[in-house]
């Protein structure tokens, strides 16, 4: 009987979940609670799969932030562009990660952020994204 942002801080606050409840939440109509489950470790890789096909790629993001680490792990989009934006020590396996985001203003953020492996902004430098591309591009002249 809770409601879907209860759902949501308890997938962000119990570690370990039923597969039955996690296999549940996962057919909910609500995107933020799908997230949830996609980022969730207890998820099993049938769901994930399930997932992967998604039609909102917040989902399908998510899916992929699964490897970051806790305290970047559920930000949202403009709280991981802030924390890009603002940190001064960004782990280099967090940079890779959230340079494949499907969300442009995160793989902008990764593009401009002076830690950024040159590895990396060659990548971005190729982006679908016309201010991610002209981002790199500037970063790799720096």
């Amino acid at each position: 009987y809770l409601e879907d942002e209860e759902k949501i801080n308890k997938l962000k606050e119990e570690e370990d979940i039923d597969s039955e409840v996690i296999n549940m939440l996962s057919k909910s109509n609500n995107m933020f609670l799908r997230m949830a489950v996609a980022i969730h470790q207890s998820t099993k890789k049938d769901i994930l799969l399930i997932l992967s096909n998604d039609e909102e790629w917040d989902v399908k993001d998510a899916i992929d932030f699964r490897e970051l680490p806790k305290e970047w792990k559920y930000l949202d989009s403009y709280e991981k562009v802030d924390k890009l934006q603002e940190s001064e020590n960004i782990d280099e396996k967090v940079l890779k990660i959230l340079s494949k985001s499907r969300d442009f203003s995160i793989r902008l953020a990764v593009a401009e952020n002076k830690l950024t492996p040159i590895s990396i902004l060659q990548k971005l430098q190729n982006d679908d994204d016309d201010d991610v591309r002209e981002a790199a591009k500037k970063s790799l002249k720096k």
